[in-house]
């Protein structure tokens, strides 16, 4: 297990969630403002900690999401968000000038979501005697053009799927049925398909 004294979430820019650390006019803290036309009432259970678990009180804050599209925090509530996260957000220029500026750096090449994470980590940096972790979210090859527009190079495959794209394709079409899904499934552990 790995201790941390912060964590710093970062968003690319088709992100519309803002993390805000002053009182709103009506003087509650308003510490997510989230403008998407879909809510994901999954996102709630992030949340529960700042509700103390209550599921009451969750429910009750995600109906007034959904309502809304803003999530009121009292100034408790927002200042163990903030004690703990401290997040950050990238337009496309930004993490393309992140990628290319550690290739030149070091060499390495990194797909867009992990120099996100890597310029997050530089931006919200707080004590410089703290070490800082940015883990890497996939391999460059999943954002090709990105990396080789960023940084000139069009990163190759790693050596385990240099012939991924020669392979065949294997499915099963289900149906959208849980009992289905669960019951293949089973069957595919059972005849040792499944790791």
């Amino acid at each position: 297990m790995l201790a941390c004294e912060a964590l710093a979430p970062a968003r690319e820019q088709n992100d519309r969630r803002r993390w805000r650390g002053h009182p709103d006019r009506r003087g509650d803290f308003a510490a997510i403002d989230v403008r998407h036309s879909q809510v994901r009432d999954h996102n709630g259970e992030r949340l529960a900690p700042l509700f103390g678990r209550d599921g009451a009180k969750l429910t009750q804050a995600m109906k007034q999401f959904r309502e809304s599209g803003r999530l009121a925090l009292d100034g408790e509530q927002h200042r163990r968000l903030t004690a703990l996260f401290a997040g950050h957000r990238l337009d496309d220029k930004e993490t393309l000038a992140t990628m290319a500026a550690l290739y030149r750096e070091t060499g390495e090449l990194i797909d867009p979501h992990s120099a996100i994470g890597l310029a997050a980590a530089r931006a919200v940096r707080l004590d410089p005697d703290v070490a800082v972790v940015a883990l890497g979210t996939a391999h460059p090859a999943k954002f090709p053009d990105a990396v080789e527009k960023a940084t000139g190079q069009r990163p190759a495959l790693p050596p385990a799927l240099a012939d991924l794209y020669r392979r065949r394709e294997r499915f099963t079409v289900l149906a959208n049925d849980l009992a289905a899904v669960e019951a293949h499934i089973r069957d595919q552990v059972a005849a040792g398909r499944a790791a």
